[in-house]
């Protein structure tokens, strides 16, 4: 990749398909100047300022100028050295000291040819991308892909067949290790030109497929190469396999079929579980080279999204997943999941290549705690004892086939799993430990991890022991149907069997929670086995982080129902790596704020190439009218804290506000509460005090409940209701009331725009429970490396970063108008102030008495029934 000297300034114009507001000019100005200076741009601008569409424009202007750029300075610089040389070389020849004079002539001859053959990859690589997308020199495509399908990529590592086999048993037996000196490094060395790539990361595919749809509507949607990746799950079009219920027993299902494996195949039913033999080859009908060619070919001439491609991959009858991942080595736009950009080992398995990158990623106001999430783990006791055993049934049926170092690999991760068992004999309740304390009490220093890992990949232990469970199960229920119902047959007595030739750990734990899982039979007499085993190896992996890093929490209950968790402190120790090799990382959101817990977790060492810029909404300041209520009618101050839960007149002087509140304003009010206990015990008192009758009486009123119908279809109600009443005149009822929970199923994600959001209230501040192990071993943890008041910093964060999500649900365009109400005298704290969004922030009026605040709210709705 050719690094250009020459800085370029913004252009004037980013081609927005019609005239941008200021603020977005500002913002794609912004964004071109981080682009290029290679710096870290946080950005927020609020839902309906086009934020989707000024970070495309902005970005996709930056990388065409840049394609430009590199190409026009690498023929200047040809045409320099070479001049500089033809100079130097007539010098050279009338001067006395041409020892040096032939040295710097040998130099400048050596850069010339670096930025020739520079300069002939980009050539190669451009001429290569227009003859695919004019539909020349496919064949040569498709062979030189065939003849490179033995890369290192893990796509073509997982073509490789097995020996044929008739014997069933043989499915579920895994390879021997290769000698380590016979380990191969063939890792392919290339001279195919690595262009600057930008890789768009959301949250959601639907949101990414929304960018896609934004990218066509520009004139950059024509020449522009998009590809979107996503998971088998997402992509697999092969019916067999995509009635699979989880994302692991489609990825193993996917993986078999690869193999085409002859002589005795078992079917599998939508639980993964073996279902019939058969004697014939079965191979992926879709995966073929050259349909997945063909659809490659497809995708970077024309823009799909995930359902688009899968659609042009039926037509070619071709594995749109490995197709996409073909075509993302020649997109310029790379769309993709956070799982996949921000987890290390899972870019490496699809050959995403972030050197040089621009990393743009949206909807980032959670960011960290996806961070921390992703590079978690968690293992229940149960499954810690699934692993045992299976592994134990594995060894003991494979024992006189396998090798001395499958054995002992085998053997460590059997005496690993029962090593991790017992520790939860020394827990009463919870118990949070440093990675290094673990390791010493379960003994296992001695271990190499690492090693261990590498033998799980290398042989697919992890889908061969599960197959293997499956079939044991299935075994042992036909023999059971067989023997009769006196006989007690089965996985659990076969496991138990092997248990009783053992010595039993000694601990608390009952006999029962030592056996596996019970089995769950239908009518047709499937077993259904935990897959255990790949949490086991994602908690292992985590233990092999800085032990700095990360926190194993231990808790068991009165069932003994245990479970071991491993939780990351360091999110930024994470993400380091994509600071040091991307170009440029943009993090964009609706609701940013508060940004200094980003720049002091994750930028610390780089605060240097950080640029913040927080912008307004493209309403007008009038068309919001955010108000702080201390007070409520009768003078009583609002302090919604924990002690004052279930206070009485509290919930008296709540109830009678929201009442005032529904009198005046219009339409739809959506009113957040910190907790669903706490929307439950208010919704009691409202009702049972005959609040609810009287509201009614102005508004409909809908409830979220913690298990109850799904966001979608609850908002789907509250909306008819709304268009419903303002429709029908005669109605007494002049809107809807719904209320939701901060941080519920309504309180991101979803739009309460024009007459379904006419007010948004939050009631309190949503501060997380403090006695939380896991939250308190963050602030310690924060209050130790960074400063002493930083654990309460991101405490506060989290409340806060929480009522601003719940505030972006309203004014989604810059039409709507809404006002905000926050109910809590502790929002009149400038320090909490300070981290709402601008756009609220800059016009928030603090009002301690309820009479001012109902004023202000008639006078508002007033005027905009006017100009409406």
């Amino acid at each position: 990749m050719y690094d250009r000297e020459k800085l370029l300034s913004p252009p004037d114009s980013f081609n927005f398909p019609f005239d941008p507001y200021q603020i977005q000019k500002n913002f794609m100005q912004e964004l071109f100047k981080v682009i290029e200076n290679k710096q870290i741009g946080i950005f927020e601008s609020p839902t309906g300022t086009g934020k989707t569409l000024t970070l495309t424009c902005g970005a996709l202007t930056w990388l065409i100028e840049h394609e430009t750029a590199v190409s026009i300075e690498l023929e200047e610089k040809i045409n320099t050295l070479s001049n500089e040389i033809k100079k130097l070389t007539q010098e050279n020849s009338k001067s006395n000291d041409w020892i040096n004079g032939q040295y710097e002539t040998l130099q400048l001859k050596q850069k010339l040819s670096a930025v020739k053959s520079e300069l002939n990859s980009l050539l190669e690589y451009k001429k290569r991308i227009k003859d695919i997308r004019s539909n020349r020199e496919i064949e040569n495509e498709i062979k030189k892909f065939i003849k490179n399908k033995e890369n290192n990529d893990e796509m073509f590592d997982e073509m490789q067949t097995h020996k044929d086999t008739n014997d069933s048993d043989d499915e579920f037996l895994i390879n021997d290790i290769p000698d380590e000196d016979s380990l191969e490094n063939d890792i392919s060395e290339t001279s195919k030109y690595h262009d600057t790539k930008i890789y768009f990361c959301s949250r959601t595919h639907s949101q990414l497929s929304q960018v896609v749809h934004e990218i066509k509507k520009t004139v950059f949607g024509g020449e522009t190469r998009v590809t979107a990746l996503a998971s088998r799950q997402n992509y697999c079009i092969n019916p067999e396999v995509k009635s699979l219920k989880t994302n692991s027993l489609i990825n193993e299902r996917c993986l078999e079929l690869q193999k085409g494996t002859k002589g005795v195949i078992r079917e599998r039913d939508s639980q993964g579980r073996a279902t019939k033999k058969s004697k014939t080859s079965k191979k992926c009908p879709f995966y073929n080279q050259l349909g997945m060619e063909k659809v490659k070919k497809e995708a970077i001439s024309e823009i799909y999204d995930i359902e688009d491609l899968i659609q042009v991959a039926k037509s070619h009858k071709a594995c749109p997943y490995y197709a996409s991942r073909l075509a993302a080595s020649d997109s310029q736009v790379i769309m993709v999941p956070y799982q996949m950009i921000l987890h290390k080992k899972t870019r490496d398995q699809l050959g995403i290549n972030i050197q040089g990158s621009v990393l743009i990623i949206d909807e980032a106001h959670n960011l960290l705690d996806t961070i921390s999430s992703i590079h978690s783990a968690q293992i229940t006791l149960k499954e810690f004892v699934e692993v045992k055993n299976q592994l134990e049934s594995y060894k003991k049926r494979y024992l006189s086939r396998f090798s001395a170092k499958t054995v002992l690999k085998i053997n460590q991760l059997i005496y690993i799993a029962k090593q991790l068992i017992s520790i939860f004999k020394t827990i009463e309740t919870s118990k949070m430990i440093p990675v290094s304390e673990l390791l010493t009490e379960a003994e296992l220093f001695n271990i190499n991890i690492s090693e261990l890992l590498r033998f799980a990949k290398d042989t697919r232990l992890a889908e061969k022991l599960h197959g293997f469970a499956v079939s044991e199960s299935k075994r042992q229920e036909k023999i059971k149907s067989e023997s009769g119902p006196k006989q007690e047959m089965g996985v659990k007595s076969y496991l138990k069997q092997l248990e009783e030739s053992k010595t039993k750990i000694k601990t608390k734990i009952p006999s029962k929670v030592l056996e596996p899982e019970p089995m769950i039979l239908s009518n047709t007499e499937k077993v259904l086995v935990v897959n255990a085993i790949r949490p086991f190896l994602s908690l292992l992996e985590c233990l092999l982080e800085e032990f700095e890093d990360g926190r194993i929490l231990i808790s068991t209950d009165k069932e003994n129902n245990g479970t071991m968790k491993y939780l990351v402190l360091n999110p930024g120790a994470h993400f380091k790596d994509l600071l040091t090799q991307c170009r440029a990382i943009i993090l964009a959101g609706g609701t940013m704020q508060p940004v200094s817990e980003l720049t002091e977790q994750l930028f610390s060492e780089c605060k240097d190439r950080v640029k913040i810029h927080l912008y307004s909404h493209v309403v007008k300041q009038d068309a919001v009218l955010p108000l702080v209520l201390t007070k409520g009618p009768t003078g009583k101050e609002f302090l919604f804290n924990f002690s004052n839960k279930s206070n009485q007149s509290m919930l008296q002087e709540l109830a009678a506000t929201l009442l005032n509140i529904c009198n005046v304003v219009p339409a739809g009010v959506v009113c957040f509460f910190s907790s669903y206990d706490t929307l439950k015990g208010f919704y009691k008192f409202f009702d049972e005090n005959g609040f609810l009758k009287r509201i009614q009486v102005k508004k409909r009123v809908f409830l979220e409940k913690r298990n109850g119908m799904q966001a979608e279809t609850l908002l789907d109600q509250y909306s008819k209701a709304i268009k419903f009443l303002k429709n029908n005149a005669k109605e007494s009822q002049n809107g809807a009331l719904l209320f939701s929970v901060v941080g519920g199923k309504l309180s991101e994600g979803l739009n309460f725009s024009d007459d379904l959001g006419r007010c948004v209230i939050v009631i309190g501040l949503p501060y997380p429970n403090k006695f939380s192990p896991e939250l308190q071993e963050k602030m310690k943890y924060l209050d130790k490396s960074l400063n002493s008041s930083a654990g309460n910093e991101y405490y506060e964060n989290l409340c806060m970063k929480a009522v601003n999500q719940c505030i972006g649900r309203a004014v989604r365009h810059i039409n709507d108008y809404a006002s905000v109400i926050l109910l809590d005298i502790r929002y009149g704290n400038e320090k909490i102030r300070k981290k709402l969004p601008m756009w609220i922030e800059r016009g928030l009026i603090q009002i301690d008495g309820f009479g001012k605040g109902q004023a202000e709210l008639v006078k508002f709705f007033k005027e905009k029934k006017k100009l409406n």
